[in-house]
């Protein structure tokens, strides 16, 4: 009887595994968002994803900040600002 639940504690740790994260999901921190949800902005009805060009000029690294003016998107990532299209093709580095 003994052996049973040593035998039964045994496969009952080595089953145990932490859980694995997924890889295709991209997180997104806000750094400058307040805690009162008053001051969140309401959540979209739709979302589009515009995968940006991606060059040896345009490696991009932690975004500090993201505009959306009328045909133009600027990225800020603490060094240069970017700029792409909205088919996120990439215009210019400044």
């Amino acid at each position: 009887m003994k052996a049973f639940l040593y035998i039964l504690l045994i496969i009952s740790v080595l089953s145990c595994s932490t859980a694995k994260q997924n890889s295709d999901i991209t997180r997104f921190v806000c750094k400058n968002c307040a805690e009162s949800p008053s001051s969140v902005a309401p959540i979209p009805k739709t979302v589009t994803i515009v995968p940006l060009e991606t060059t040896s000029e345009v490696l991009l690294h932690n975004i500090e900040s993201l505009q959306i003016a009328d045909t133009l998107i600027f990225l800020y990532d603490g060094r240069a600002l970017y700029s792409f299209g909205l088919n996120g093709k990439f215009i210019v580095k400044i």
